[in-house]
């Protein structure tokens, strides 16, 4: 067997290269919902049908406040989650959400998001009614009749508190800008 010397710099530049990796959050781009559904909400697909489930779930991040709002999740949502984990190949996973919270943007507008129940009590012990809060979201899809509005559904997959700010901070700074 014959051994192959390696420089001792190509060696320090192993840790290093690794620590540079990107995290997984910064797929999640600083987008709100409003721009996802302004991009699909005529689209003949969306406006033609019922039920939109979609494969591309556009992770996205962005500020709200929580209203303190939170309510079980509405039959017709429900209804929706079930049939989207369907699409998804998780049936089931549906029963992970109970509950949404009530968030208002920038712009004073309430928004109901479903949120994970494994998550739930860390998100009422971390965020107080008043709150800023970044939310990571995955876009679901939409339902409502053929050629009428639709109530878009955006799960919440993350949030920052106050005592998570530090931790995000650092794991979004390897994010490229």
């Amino acid at each position: 067997m014959r051994l192959v010397p390696i420089p001792l710099a190509t060696l320090l530049c192993v840790p290093i290269a690794l620590s540079a990796q990107a995290s997984k959050w910064c797929s999640y781009q600083l987008r709100a919902p409003d721009s996802i559904i302004a991009w699909h909400a005529q689209s003949e697909d969306v406006r033609g049908s019922d039920f939109i489930a979609t494969a591309n779930p556009f992770p996205s991040r962005i500020s709200y406040y929580f209203t303190g709002g939170v309510r079980p999740i509405p039959d017709q949502r429900r209804d929706f989650l079930q049939k989207y984990f369907v699409f998804r190949q998780r049936k089931g996973s549906d029963t992970l959400f109970q509950r949404e919270v009530e968030m208002k943007g920038r712009d004073g507008r309430s928004l109901w998001f479903p949120i994970q129940e494994a998550m739930f009590e860390d998100f009422k012990s971390e965020v107080s009614p008043g709150d800023s809060t970044t939310l990571f979201l995955l876009w679901a899809g939409a339902f409502g009749p053929k050629e009428h509005p639709k109530d878009w559904i955006f799960l919440i997959n993350e949030f920052t508190s106050a005592r998570s700010r530090k931790f995000w901070a650092d794991e979004l700074a390897s994010c490229v800008q």
